[in-house]
């Protein structure tokens, strides 16, 4: 264990913000218009960066397990909104569609949403920031967040019409932080007197997960002295609307998640007073890029892979005699194959990559193997190819070391002096590598080229709207603003968000990110 020396009984709080797909063009131009007046005040005490890089895939449960354990998928093993179970032969799926739904089955997916995903599917070899901080005998808060799992046991009211359309089949405890909200299916009763305290709920208001609910819940814990050291507020619904509307002109959605940003600061006497007390961090999970407004931009992965045996989406999958398993998610997807014996397996994967190059639209092609003791991962990109390992003499701006072959133009790389550089697909090197060695990922990982995304088995499309998912920068590069406190990194990334707090409040550093590079 790495211990920072910082005396924990002298630092301000801290409010952790993470707005839905929150775009860098948007945030830039909604802060020259003077639209946003609680991120503008945020902004002008504080630093922004534009460039925060997120982790891939570009999907909400993926990047806020990062952002809550400062892991990437190969060790939080939460590879994306939907991915297959080669433990439990089954599809997981966090509710990305109705038909989704209506296929796997609501039971299934809530108790994977609610229950699974904090209790079983986010790896227990690591911890959360949450508990981190609580064993250190901190306490901590996470507000709507969708990775909230802590030390503390706490009862669910699960909502009577999500009861009854589940049958009653939901059931099981939460284990949170000191403070866990998450809608109405959790809220502590010795904090939130019924007379004192409402915010929008109900079917029509996603339950209370909604910007509103966040926001009121956030100012009702400060003005009634329940702000904790740390807390993580999540504001959903800019998410929803760039799926609904040009992602790029989504300013209405951001003007609404500034009010809560607001509010959270109008809980104080006044907003220097905020600052005085309390450091802000603001930033997104990932972003989201406009789809072409044609039927040409869904790229139908059932169809275009229909020569490989597949398994259909359904409550029950026949697996015996199929060849691949696909869960598409947005503007990537995993594709795992399911032989086990050696040649059959090579045979599948030989006509998936021929299947999958002869479609221009699929933008990189990622898959990896096993090489003189070392993992080798391939991208393909076009006609273009290349495959990294770790470690070598090209050295990244993060600080991790690689060796390559092949042309780097198919990563859109290059290498300036010292430094080996990423344009259009940040941090591309490390991201790739550790969704690949993931055990939860595909065999293949693809993504599609900006403008497209994949279709096929119950995915949401969204022509001529907001998608995310791939290891683009356009779905990859998120705003940062901190404000209160220093940030040294002039290139940040989110799963340096933890790190940054544990050096903040003098928490030891867990030993598997004292090894991760540039962390240190």
């Amino acid at each position: 264990m790495q211990s920072i020396p910082v005396s924990v009984s002298k630092q301000k709080k801290v409010i952790l913000i993470i707005i839905d797909s929150l775009n860098p063009a948007v945030v830039r131009d909604c802060l020259e218009q003077g639209m946003v007046p609680g991120l503008e005040f945020l902004v002008r005490r504080g630093r922004i960066f534009y460039d925060c890089v997120s982790v891939f895939p570009t999907m909400t449960p993926t990047c806020t397990s990062s952002i809550v354990t400062g892991t990437y998928p190969d060790l939080h093993q939460v590879p994306g909104f939907v991915w297959f179970s080669r433990w439990e032969k089954r599809m997981i799926n966090y509710g990305a569609s109705f038909t989704a739904i209506w296929k796997l089955g609501l039971p299934t997916v809530m108790q994977d949403l609610i229950f699974n995903l904090n209790g079983r599917q986010l790896s227990r070899r690591i911890k959360t920031v949450y508990e981190l901080l609580e064993d250190q005998g901190l306490t901590t808060a996470a507000i709507n967040f969708y990775i909230f799992r802590g030390r503390q046991v706490f009862e669910t009211r699960i909502p009577w019409l999500i009861n009854l359309l589940t049958r009653f089949r939901l059931a099981g405890r939460l284990m949170g932080p000191s403070l866990l909200v998450l809608g109405e299916i959790c809220r502590p009763a010795r904090l939130f007197k019924d007379d004192e305290f409402w915010a929008p709920a109900g079917p029509l208001n996603k339950f209370g997960v909604n910007d509103e609910f966040s926001g009121t819940v956030t100012s009702y814990l400060i003005s009634h002295g329940h702000q904790p050291p740390l807390m993580l507020v999540y504001l959903p619904d800019n998410d929803g609307y760039c799926h609904r509307h040009d992602p790029l002109t989504a300013y209405e959605s951001l003007m609404r998640a500034d009010r809560q940003i607001c509010k959270i600061l109008d809980a104080y006497p006044s907003w220097e007073q905020a600052l005085a007390e309390t450091v802000f961090i603001v930033t997104g999970d990932h972003s989201q890029s406009r789809i072409l407004n044609s039927p040409e931009a869904i790229i139908d992965l059932p169809a275009l892979l229909a020569p490989l045996k597949q398994v259909p989406l359904g409550r029950k999958l026949a697996l015996p005699g199929k060849d691949i398993a696909i869960a598409p998610n947005e503007r990537a997807a995993h594709i795992y194959i399911l032989r086990r014996k050696p040649l059959k397996r090579a045979r599948v994967m030989q006509k998936l990559l021929e299947l999958l190059e002869g479609d221009s639209r699929i933008d990189l092609i990622l898959w990896k193997e096993e090489w003189q003791g070392m993992t080798k991962f391939w991208i393909k990109n076009g006609n273009r190819a290349l495959w990294f390992v770790k470690g070598g003499t090209g050295r990244d701006l993060y600080g991790n070391s690689w060796h390559w072959e092949g042309d780097l133009s198919a990563i859109d790389a290059r290498v300036e002096g010292q430094y080996l550089k990423f344009g259009q697909y940040p941090d591309a090197f490390r991201r790739i590598s550790a969704l690949l060695r993931s055990r939860n990922a595909g065999d293949v990982v693809i993504t599609a080229a900006p403008g497209y995304e994949f279709g096929g088995l119950g995915s949401p499309l969204h022509l001529g709207f907001g998608s995310h998912g791939s290891l683009h920068a356009v779905d990859s590069l998120v705003p940062l603003i901190v404000c209160g406190a220093e940030w040294q990194k002039e290139h940040p990334r989110l799963v340096d968000l933890v790190p940054w707090l544990l050096k903040y409040f003098g928490i030891p550093y867990p030993d598997y990110l004292v090894n991760e590079e540039g962390h240190n």
